[in-house]
């Protein structure tokens, strides 16, 4: 693989050969190991620049979902839709966690063994040129957030003694996982 850099200053960008990225070696620990999970939220100069796999914000998500589901013309829509990961890590990176933001943020119970809610997605393209042109898979995500968000809180609640519940989805909880 080849990848351009420009970190030496502002001559044109050379190509610099990074060796394939690896998947870590399988271990009982694999996955289940926080560590191995923030490993692949990182990029690890020398290896790889951009990080196997990103978190998107649940909050974006359903932002976004909204705001298209608001858009009056044909060309708002199409702005809006769930881009490439590449394009949207370029237009909006503050759509992503950093590795530092996912340890950061509250775990369950520690009986539990601390876990953190995420959602996995793959999904195949819609079309050859555009992986939502139409935004479903986009408006899909956001309702299986706030659905997911919506009986966690009703859940926690009634665990603690009490079913009322306003509805209000957790803040700050990752959403989903983007691989390149």
């Amino acid at each position: 693989m080849t990848i351009y850099s420009n970190e030496s200053g502002p001559h044109p960008p050379t190509p610099t050969s990074f060796s394939r990225w690896e998947p870590l070696p399988d271990s009982p620990t694999m996955y289940a190991d926080p560590e191995t999970i923030y490993e692949e939220l990182a990029p690890q100069p020398g290896l790889r620049l951009v990080p196997p796999v990103r978190l998107l914000r649940s909050d974006w998500i359903i932002s976004r979902a909204a705001q298209l589901r608001a858009a009056t013309s044909t060309e708002r829509r199409h702005e809006l839709t769930l881009p490439r990961r590449q394009e949207l890590e370029e237009l909006e990176p503050e759509a992503f966690y950093s590795a530092e933001e996912v340890k950061a943020l509250p775990r369950g119970p520690r009986n539990a063994g601390f876990p953190m809610a995420v959602l996995a997605v793959s999904h195949s393209w819609e079309s050859r040129g555009h992986p939502d042109p139409e935004g479903r898979t986009l408006m899909h995500l956001a309702h299986a957030i706030t659905t997911a968000q919506t009986f966690q809180v009703k859940t926690s609640r009634s665990a603690r003694g009490s079913d009322s519940s306003d509805g209000t989805p957790p803040q700050n909880t990752p959403s989903c996982i983007s691989t390149s």
